[in-house]
């Protein structure tokens, strides 16, 4: 029997649930089950209920496919990442001829398994779907995909969210049951529904208003029992916001929950509704970090981006690639306590510096003692590639691995709760991690089948790809941050919908790649269309505005991440005809704990930084004619940047020390010979000592620059006395310091004239702006150095711009 209970939004639906659920624990009932649509509103169901100092089995409050796996006893629902590793397999052994250009992409994984999903919920099996004439190229095509992944799932005793649902049975208890949050019913859950109604008594509960009438009939159709609760709708207090940025959108909708949290509003009974959590999930994190407001964020994660998964699965790769020192480097630095190390740090320095290179012993002879012990263990997996083990016992051997080497040693207590979540996410990485390979080793119909490690990791990888991870948060007093369509099924006292822009709300959804909607209609087949999801974008929208008891604030910013100008949503503009308040972010900054200012006041400190700084690289005085904290880092601290990977390594600076090596040997000579032939020789040189990798690029860049050794070996323009390459030379400031410098050329015109040369490898454009720079100082100090110690007069300074042979400058030459 069915039981239809309507009512306006907040006239006490979920109230009477409440208390007809406690009612049935107190006559002794404890197999009742309260039905929710998501596991989200199960967690705030099962607080509330605690908040009210209600005793019940936790399991009481159930998602509603969560229960039809319950009442499937003999059944076992395919993992996420198993299932998208069939799919993936299916097309490779398949290779069907209207996928080709894609098939091994992610997203037609994606799209296949968004398809299946789709006719699933339209309670539809892969032999349905053969039994339809006329079907196009690509959608035969995915039909024999599905089939394929359909077998292949029963085949290793899965089955997939359709099948549990088909496959329920009744409890033979047959528990009350109430169903609450539920806006519509897709066709094979109606069907589960339906058959519950057969036996036990279920109410489902439904907001009063037109765009629920999907359930209202399928209650009708099976002579439910229809009660309307008294009670007008909720009329919030609405507010719109615009913000200049999406940064100060975050920052209102903080300086907003701390108000109302001074107003004496708890923190859980404030919600925050995001439509694009990829921008405003990680905006909001560090926004509410920062001013100390608690807030659980609803969302997973892809595991694969976890430092868990980077390490274990990239343990493997290394195994099977034979511990290439790249791929080695990121591996062993996702380790929670080895990457954080600066005994890490000096290996991670002398692993680039000897790049390219692999091996495991070339690896363990450049680490130090102590750290090689540690990384030991991972050099000790190379024993299992010539192994053939059967799937279970790679899983078992995996796991052990796992929990063997993921192991972040002794953990500092949290100093805020963003590390308490770093430490916590660490625990549940590794435990997803393990069930996800775990999951894997169904993937073989025959346990007993002989495999090897790289097998058995094309499908565990595949596995881990698809997998989720959810970090478990378990505070009390915080502000829940969720999705849009997760936010309309929830009762607080203020919501906050942020991103009220018009590309998001309504948002347009785009058709099924497989089957458009004019193929649905013209096969008349019961699927889901864009268009259908484009009129629950009202519905969404109405269900938004009911959630909030006392405050409803949307904001926009008005600008993207990109800095384009956005338009606001066209429900925001009929809000503010209505009763909706229009106001601009507020300039007033939420406060935060400012910090102390760094200042070294100790005087035998800075007596100390006197005397290191005594002698400086005229380098070292332009860092901080640029930047006083850069010099810091570098000059006093000491601090080296990590060395460039080898694909990185050419860059100017390595361009310039060739034609600078070059033009010394050239000058040594007295300008005799090649000069061509010298940067040959200077270039070889370097791709030697600096561990250039050859390839397209390198002989790209030789070209380039032969080009420009010609250019220079040809357009000398004066005939100087005598030169000199590589003058060292040193000028004394006050207060002891001594500036140290080196000319790349001093040309002698005679016993009292000379020109500076400082040859540039860099852009021409940032050549020139070094005469007109203000923090640029080899120019002026390098003509007062030649006269200070050398008793020189500078004719002319010029910086050359060796890729396009110009000059910068000052001065001039004679007769040049």
């Amino acid at each position: 029997m069915i039981r239809l209970v309507r009512g306006a939004p907040g006239s006490g639906k979920t109230a009477l649930v409440f208390r007809e659920f406690k009612d049935a624990l107190r006559s002794g009932r404890r197999d009742m089950r309260i039905v929710v649509p998501t596991a989200t509103l199960v967690r705030h169901f099962q607080h509330e209920l605690a908040r009210d100092g209600v005793v019940f089995p936790p399991s009481a409050v159930i998602s509603l496919s969560r229960f039809a796996v319950e009442c499937s006893p003999a059944a076992q629902l395919v993992p996420d990442g198993l299932l998208r590793a069939f799919v993936r397999d299916a097309l490779r052994r398949l290779k069907p001829l209207e996928f080709a250009e894609v098939s091994g992409t992610e997203g037609m994984a994606a799209t296949i398994l968004d398809t299946i999903t789709l006719f699933e919920n339209a309670a539809w099996m892969p032999e349905k779907l053969v039994a339809v004439r006329k079907l196009s190229a690509h959608a035969r095509a995915f039909q024999k995909v599905w089939s394929a992944v359909d077998t292949a799932v029963s085949a290793c005793g899965y089955q997939t969210r359709g099948g549990i649902f088909r496959s329920a049975v009744v409890p033979p208890t047959k528990p009350p049951i109430w169903m609450d949050g539920f806006l519509n019913f897709s066709p094979v859950e109606s069907q589960f529904v339906s058959a519950l109604a057969q036996s036990c008594d279920v109410t489902i509960t439904l907001a009063d208003s037109q765009s629920k009438n999907e359930i209202r009939l399928f209650a009708m159709r099976h002579n439910a029992q229809d009660r309307l609760l008294p009670g007008v709708a909720r009329k919030p207090q609405i507010v719109a916001v615009a913000a200049p940025n999406m940064e100060r959108e975050a920052d209102e909708i903080a300086r907003r929950i701390l108000k109302l949290r001074k107003q004496g509003m708890a923190f859980r009974e404030i919600g925050v509704a995001v439509r694009e959590a990829s921008f405003y999930q990680p905006l909001l994190q560090g926004t509410f970090d920062r001013f100390g407001i608690p807030a659980r964020f609803y969302f997973s994660s892809p595991l694969r981006k976890h430092p868990a998964s980077n390490f274990l699965g990239g343990l493997v790769g290394c195994v099977l690639n034979g511990w290439e020192f790249s791929a080695a480097l990121d591996t062993l630095q996702a380790h929670p306590a080895w990457g954080l190390s600066s005994a890490f740090d000096r290996f991670d320095f002398k692993v680039r510096e000897a790049m390219p290179g692999k091996g495991a012993a070339a690896l363990a002879a450049l680490c130090e003692e102590d750290f090689a012990k540690r990384i030991s263990p991972c050099f000790a997996l190379d024993a299992w590639i010539n192994d053939k083990v059967r799937p279970r016992d790679w899983a078992r051997r995996f796991e052990e691995m796992a929990r063997s080497l993921y192991r972040p040693g002794l953990i500092d207590p949290a100093a805020d709760h963003h590390a308490l979540d770093t430490a916590r996410s660490q625990s549940a990485a590794l435990s997803a991690w393990v069930e996800a390979v775990t999951s894997a080793a169904g993937f073989w119909p025959d346990a007993q089948t002989l495999l090897s490690l790289e097998e058995f990791w094309l499908v565990a990888q595949e596995v881990v790809e698809g997998a989720s991870l959810h970090v478990p948060d378990d505070r009390r007093d915080v502000v829940h941050v969720m999705s849009a369509f997760e936010a309309r099924q929830w009762d607080v006292s203020a919501l906050f919908v942020c991103g009220m822009t018009d590309r998001d709300f309504p948002k347009r959804n785009p058709q099924n790649l497989l089957f458009p909607d004019a193929e649905i209609d013209a096969l008349r087949i019961p699927l889901r269309k864009a268009s259908d999801r484009d009129k629950e974008e009202n519905e969404l929208w109405e269900a938004l505005k009911s959630r909030a008891r006392h405050a409803l604030i949307l904001t926009y910013s008005e600008h993207d991440a990109g800095g384009n100008s956005v338009q606001s949503s066209r429900h925001l503009a009929d809000l503010v005809i209505g009763k909706a308040q229009l106001c601009r972010a507020s300039s007033e900054t939420v406060p935060e704990n400012a910090g102390l200012p760094g200042r070294i006041d100790a005087p035998e400190l800075l007596a100390a930084l006197a005397i290191h700084h005594q002698r400086l690289s005229l380098t070292a005085l332009e860092d901080l004619g640029q930047c006083r904290f850069k010099f810091f880092a570098g000059r006093t601290l000491g601090l080296r940047a990590r060395p460039e990977r080898p694909e990185q390594r050419l860059q100017p600076k390595i361009t310039g020390l060739i034609l600078h090596q070059a033009l010394e040997d050239w000058l040594n000579h007295k300008r005799q010979g090649d000069f061509v032939a010298l940067f040959e020789t200077a270039f070889d040189r370097m791709c030697g000592e600096r561990h250039l990798p050859a390839g397209f690029r390198l002989e790209v860049e030789r070209m380039n620059l032969r080009e420009t050794a010609r250019k220079v070996n040809a357009t000398e323009q004066w005939i100087p006395a005598s030169s000199q390459a590589e003058v060292e030379l040193a000028l004394d400031f006050p207060g002891g310091v001594t500036v140290n410098c080196r000319v790349d050329r001093i040309d002698l015109l005679n016993e009292t004239d000379c020109v500076i040369v400082d040859y540039k490898s860099s852009k021409t454009a940032n050549v020139e702006k070094l005469v007109e720079s203000k923090v640029k100082l080899q120019g002026p100090l390098y003509a007062l150095a030649a006269r200070e110690r050398l008793g020189l007069h500078t004719v002319a300074m010029m910086y050359v711009a060796v890729r396009e042979d110009k000059r910068f400058g000052w001065g001039a030459v004679p007769g040049s």
